[in-house]
This record gives structure tokens, C-alpha cells and sequence, in this order.
């Protein structure tokens, strides 16, 4: 937890808060300190207050002590918020100590809104060398300021000295953490977010971040966990709440997931992000026109540009195709294919068509469409992943004929270790669909061999859940012939 939100949470700042509220409810004037004003409405600005009580704080801080540099640098925040930099600087030029850290900080801001962030930061850093009290302080709020405007690179020589001088600061553990995380290098986050917690194991904030690094590296398990912590402290917090959510879908808990988007859509009505995931959820578990609804109001409240647009259009084709709507399907894949801006995709937007294609009846158009991304691999080992990924699409729509002929022509040795383990998987499932119960059988043992992992899911519902991969064969056996072997 914050300093900040320790002294919010603390006795003393309740009764200033208490008596600041009582004031304004009795509609007398009380003297204040100017601080202890300041932090109130500092308070209401970090704590989602309307802006008219922050405003009303400061002006009555300003009331009382006209001169004060912590009243004047929030009043011009204010201005900067809303874009009036003019104003910002009306009022920076007002303030009577122009040699007040204040001062240079919100100068800085003006600068860096001006896109002056090489300036903000050389004045800052010469500055530093000035500062004779709380200087770990100083070099933190500098961290802060170019790190709330994105600017990474001004930030980390702050923070790097920070770390010099004081390593086991809780601030700077969580500037650290920040910006390793920013930079989406997790794992180095990962012991400061640690630290974090060993220091105060009752921070939401700090399990919400441990969540997060877990599952930006692919530990759903670790990071459900955090989030049970984080749960325990404040069941409420959307955030964390929205972070499960997007771990149990990646754990197989679908339904579970599904619960939580539907609850966090319900209290907040929803981002885009959570209508895409609840999308995800009710197309898994066989719930296609609920899912349909869901991504179209994804599609209709996403902005442009957003990070998910892309994979809104996509998942928007991938369940009109199911429901038949093929020609709005193929718009959104028009769509998405627009939105790329990767010039060589690992999935060619093509393969999206063919899915549309097929599954809608279209068999000429999707093999067609699988010809041609065949023929512009640029050589043979790309030509087989492309053999492979268009198996897998047909694989999906049932066109188990064509996924046999697309698997013979590959050679094997220009496919990966995984992809092989699935090919098999693929192979004895289209053989079974195709009444060649033989040839699946000694596909399953194949697979069995390479390591393909949960073949029972290659089947559909022909197998039990539960039937173990080394089984799997033997129990094909006596499903399809009636015997053990």
C-alpha cells in the first residue's frame, strides 16, 4: 500500500476529512491548514470524487491561503487535465516561490504536454543535484511524472538511481515493478511485486499487479491465486475481478469465466474487453446466439483503434460463419484483415474465408482459397505449415476427407515437435469420421507415441472425459469392436 493510502487510512486524516465534511454540510467556515486541505482534495482526485469537490477544496485552500504553492500547482493540474495549458501556465507564473519543487514539476508537466519531454526531463535531472531534503522523493515523483505520460526511457534513469539509493523502499519496488511490467518484460517484475506483498500482504493493488505479471506469463495458476487474495481484501474490485474471469477461461473453467463477465457487464455495464471474453466463454459452452449478441455490442461500444478491434471483427466473422451469416462474416474478416498491421501474419486472413467457405457449403471457394495461400509460401517448409494450418480450420468445420489429403502431402520433418504431436491427433479423429475405424486406431497409437496430449478431445463426445492418453487406444478398441485387446 501507498504512503498516501496508509495516511488516507489513517485516524488522523479521518478526523480532518470528518471535520472538512461537517463544515461544508453546515455551511459555516472553519480555519484549516492549507495542507491538510490539499490532501483532502487530493483524496477526492485519487478516489473518483466529481471534479466540482475537488475544485470547491482548492478554492477554499486558496480561500484561506492565497499564497499556497501545493493549492496553485493542483488548481493548474486541473487546467492541464483539461488541455487549457495557457491557463496552467497563467497560474505557474502566478505562484510567488518559483524556486519551489512544485513549481519545477508542474513546469515539467507543461513541457511534456507541449511534447518538450527532453526539456522536462534535462531540467529535472540537472535540478536533482539541488535537492537537499527528501531527495528519494524527488527522484520518485520524477520516475512518476514520465511514467504516467508513457515515456519510459526519461523515467528509468530516476528509477535506476532510486534503486541505488534506496533498494528496499516499498516506492521503489513498485516503480520497478511498473515499469518492467510497462515494458512487458514480467518475470523481471515479478520479485519486486513480491517484495511488495512481503512488506504488506493486505495491498489489493499489489495482488492485482502479481495477477497480472502471472498471467502475462502464462501462470493462470499462480495468478488465480493472487487474485483470491485479492478477492479476500475487496471482493468488489472490478479489475481484479475481470482478471480471474481471463484466467478461468485460459484454465478450462469456461463456465466459471462466463459467470464472472456476466456479473462485472451486469454491476458496470461492460468494456469491450469483457463483451469479447464473455463472447468467448458462451460460443465454448454451446451458447452461439448469446455469444453472437455479446461481440456485436463488443463491435458497437469499442472505439476505433482500440487494442481489441482486431480481435472483435475476427471472433464477429468466426460465429456468423457458425449461425450462417456468411456474408457478414466475410465483411468482418475484410475488416480485421484491414485493421492488421502485420505484413506477414501467422495466419493468413485467407484461412479465415476458407473456414467461412466451408462451413457454409461453399467447398469449391475454401479449397480454392487453400490452393492459393499453398502456392505463395515462399518454400516448401512454409508450404506444409500452411498444409497444416488449413487442415486445422477444416478440421474444425468436419471436412475430414480433405483434412486426410492435406496431412498426406506434408513432410513431417518441417513441422514442429507440437505441431506434430497435434497432426496426429487430427489424423486419427478424420480417419474415425470417415468410417476408418483401422487406420484411427493405429493413428491413436501414433499418437500415443509422440506424446499427443488430451487425444480424447480430438473426438468430440465419442470418448469419456476422463479416459487417460496412454488408454486411449485400447479403449477405441473396445468402443469401436466391442473387446478389449
Amino acid at each position: 500500500m501507498s504512503e498516501e493510502e496508509k495516511y488516507y487510512q489513517s485516524q488522523e486524516f479521518k478526523e480532518l476529512l470528518e471535520q472538512y465534511e461537517q463544515m461544508v454540510a453546515s455551511g459555516r467556515s472553519t480555519y484549516m491548514d492549507g495542507e491538510d486541505l490539499c490532501d483532502i482534495a487530493e483524496y477526492y482526485n485519487t478516489h473518483d470524487y466529481p471534479l466540482e469537490q475537488v475544485r470547491a477544496v482548492i478554492d477554499y485552500a486558496l480561500q484561506l491561503h492565497p499564497e499556497s504553492v501545493t493549492a496553485l500547482a493542483m488548481l493548474a493540474r486541473m487546467a492541464i487535465e483539461r488541455g487549457d495549458l495557457k491557463e496552467a501556465e497563467h497560474i505557474a507564473d502566478s505562484i510567488p516561490n518559483q524556486q519551489d519543487r512544485d513549481v519545477y514539476f508542474l513546469r515539467a508537466e507543461i513541457m511534456i504536454r507541449h511534447f518538450q519531454h527532453n526539456e522536462a526531463f534535462n531540467m529535472l535531472f540537472e535540478l536533482k543535484d539541488t535537492i537537499e531534503e527528501e531527495y528519494s522523493y524527488y527522484l520518485a515523483d520524477a520516475a512518476d511524472l514520465f511514467y504516467d505520460y508513457q515515456d519510459y526511457l526519461h523515467a528509468i534513469p530516476f528509477i535506476d538511481e532510486l534503486g541505488e539509493k534506496l533498494p528496499s523502499w516499498y516506492r521503489t519496488w513498485l516503480l520497478k515493478a511498473k515499469i518492467y511490467m510497462a515494458l512487458e518484460t514480467y518475470e523481471q517484475a515479478i520479485p519486486f511485486i513480491e517484495q511488495m506483498l512481503d512488506s504488506d500482504p493486505f495491498d489489493v493493488n499489489s495482488w492485482y499487479m502479481a495477477g497480472e505479471a502471472y498471467a502475462s506469463t502464462k501462470q493462470y495458476d499462480k495468478a488465480l491465486e493472487a487474485t483470491d487474495y485479492a478477492i479476500a481484501i475487496e471482493p468488489d474490485h472490478y479489475g481484479v475481478l475481470q482478471l480471474r474471469a481471463y484466467c478461468l477461461y485460459f484454465l478450462d473453467r469456461v463456465e466459471d469465466a462466463a459467470q464472472i463477465y456476466e456479473h462485472v457487464i451486469n454491476d458496470t455495464g461492460g468494456t469491450e474487453h469483457d463483451y469479447l471474453f464473455y463472447s468467448y466463454c458462451l460460443y465454448d459452452i454451446g451458447r452461439t446466439k448469446e455469444a453472437y449478441d455479446a461481440i456485436k455490442m463488443a463491435a458497437v461500444i469499442s472505439s476505433y483503434g482500440c487494442d481489441e478491434e482486431q480481435a472483435i471483427q475476427e471472433q464477429q466473422a468466426y460465429i456468423a460463419s457458425t449461425l450462417g451469416l456468411m456474408d457478414e462474416a466475410l465483411e468482418c474478416i475484410a475488416k480485421a484483415e484491414a485493421l492488421s498491421t502485420d505484413e506477414a501474419p501467422e495466419w493468413p486472413y485467407d484461412f479465415y474465408r476458407v473456414r467461412v467457405y466451408a462451413e457454409n457449403g461453399h467447398m469449391d471457394e475454401a479449397l480454392q482459397l487453400v490452393v492459393n495461400c499453398i502456392s505463395k509460401a515462399c518454400d516448401e517448409e512454409e508450404a506444409d505449415l500452411r498444409r497444416f494450418q488449413a487442415a486445422q480450420v477444416l478440421f474444425d468445420v468436419g471436412c475430414s476427407k480433405e483434412v486426410i489429403e492435406l496431412l498426406n502431402q506434408i513432410n513431417r520433418s518441417n513441422l514442429t515437435e507440437e505441431q506434430i504431436k497435434q497432426l496426429y491427433g487430427y489424423e486419427a479423429s478424420s480417419f474415425h469420421r470417415t468410417g476408418m475405424s483401422y487406420l484411427a486406431w493405429d493413428a491413436i497409437v501414433d499418437a500415443q507415441q509422440h506424446g499427443t496430449q488430451n487425444i480424447a478431445s480430438y473426438f468430440d463426445d465419442f470418448f469419456p472425459e476422463n479416459v487417460a492418453d496412454a488408454d486411449a487406444a485400447d479403449y477405441y478398441y473396445q468402443l469401436v469392436h466391442g473387446d478389449w485387446l
